[in-house]
């Protein structure tokens, strides 16, 4: 390995850590401040990634400029979970925050991805586009696997092996 590529990935580690160090931060801000427990906070910050993403690339705005307007649109959402989801939780049990939490998790997964697209299943003897099939992205374990095994000419050896099983 040359200077050159070690100098990349020691920075890109270093990226790396301080997003996962920001994460930490915020969890435990969130935790040991205001005493709610948020499992969607990873959720809110992917938001935050994917808006700056498509503001900078989609709408051609200066990645640094989309970075802020991200983050004051991310505040914003965050502002509207607490008031009307964990403010009016926050007299009862621990435990319905969690159900709270997981279930935002569930529906700001769901909720970006509303719109079939096409997936690529590859397989040892081909790579085929399954676009008759509705794949949803948000749907991807079980929809997904079921298109590859049951669309795809690739899934005959896979649906093969499911009957040879069922057999035994």
């Amino acid at each position: 390995m040359d200077l050159a590529t070690l100098v990349r990935v020691l920075t890109w580690g270093l990226v790396t850590g301080s997003v996962y160090m920001l994460l930490a931060t915020g969890i435990t801000l969130i935790f040991g401040v205001m005493k709610v427990v948020n499992f969607a906070h990873g959720e809110l910050m992917m938001i935050g990634a994917f808006i700056t993403f498509i503001l900078a690339h989609s709408a051609g705005l200066n990645p640094y400029l989309a970075i802020f307007v991200s983050m004051i649109a991310v505040g914003l959402v965050g502002v509207v979970i607490e008031r009307f989801g964990f403010r009016l939780l926050r007299d009862g049990e621990k435990i319905n925050e969690v159900f709270f939490s997981i279930a935002l998790i569930l529906i700001l997964q769901n909720a970006l991805w509303m719109r079939p697209r096409s997936t690529t299943s590859v397989s040892s003897s081909c790579a085929t586009t399954l676009s008759s099939c509705s794949c949803w992205p948000g749907r991807s374990s079980p929809d997904s696997r079921w298109c590859s095994i049951e669309r795809a000419s690739g899934g005959t050896s896979a649906r093969r092996a499911r009957t040879a099983s069922a057999r035994c």
